[in-house]
C-alpha cells in the first residue's frame, strides 16, 4: 500500500516573533529536518510526532521538511520570519482641538507597540502608550511628533495643532 505524501500546514509569514508552531498532515508520525538557512542563522526544531515548535536565530527565510516513518517526505516548506513596519494614521492637522487620535495598523493578533512623543512645544499625555490606538492630549499649539515602536521597527508621524486668530 502506498501512503499519501505528508504536507506541512503553511502558517504564512510569521511577523514579529522568532518562533512558530507547525503541524504535518501525515498518516504516520515522523521527524522534522531543515533545508536551506540564511547565512549565519540557526534553527532549532523541537518535534513531537506530527507537530513541532520551530525557533530561529533571526528574521529571514528558512526551509523545513517533514519525513514520516515510512520514508515519505513533504515538499520543503519555506518559513518566512519578518519584521513589520506599521502604517500610522492620524490627522496631519488639528484645528482648535488639544486631543490627537493616533492609530497604528499592525497584523491581526499582534501585541501592541509603544507610542512615544519625540518632539513638540509641550509635553503630550499619551493615554494608552502600549496600545495600537490611543489619544495624545497636548496643552498648546504647535507641531507634535510621535514614534510607534513595533516589531523591531520604528514609525513616526507629525501632527500640527493650531486655531485661527479672531481679531
Amino acid at each position: 500500500a502506498v501512503s499519501p505524501t505528508p504536507f506541512i500546514e503553511d502558517p504564512g509569514v510569521i511577523y514579529c516573533t522568532l518562533e512558530t508552531g507547525l503541524n504535518s498532515n501525515s498518516t504516520f508520525p515522523g521527524v522534522w529536518s531543515t533545508g536551506s538557512l540564511p547565512l549565519g542563522n540557526t534553527i532549532n526544531i523541537e518535534g513531537d510526532g506530527n507537530s513541532a515548535i520551530v525557533t530561529v536565530s533571526d528574521y529571514g527565510d528558512y526551509q523545513i521538511v517533514f519525513t514520516d516513518d515510512c520514508g515519505n517526505s513533504s515538499i520543503p516548506l519555506k518559513l518566512t520570519f519578518s519584521t513589520y513596519q506599521p502604517h500610522l494614521i492620524a490627522s496631519d492637522h488639528q484645528y482648535c482641538l488639544y486631543t490627537l487620535d493616533l492609530y497604528a495598523m499592525v497584523p491581526i493578533n499582534s501585541d501592541g507597540g509603544v507610542w512615544e512623543q519625540i518632539s513638540g512645544p509641550s509635553f503630550a499625555d499619551i493615554i494608552s502608550p502600549y496600545s495600537n490606538s490611543t489619544e495624545a492630549i497636548v496643552s498648546e499649539y504647535g507641531v507634535y511628533s510621535f514614534e510607534f515602536s513595533f516589531c523591531d521597527t520604528v514609525s513616526s508621524i507629525s501632527i500640527g495643532v493650531s486655531c485661527p486668530l479672531n481679531l
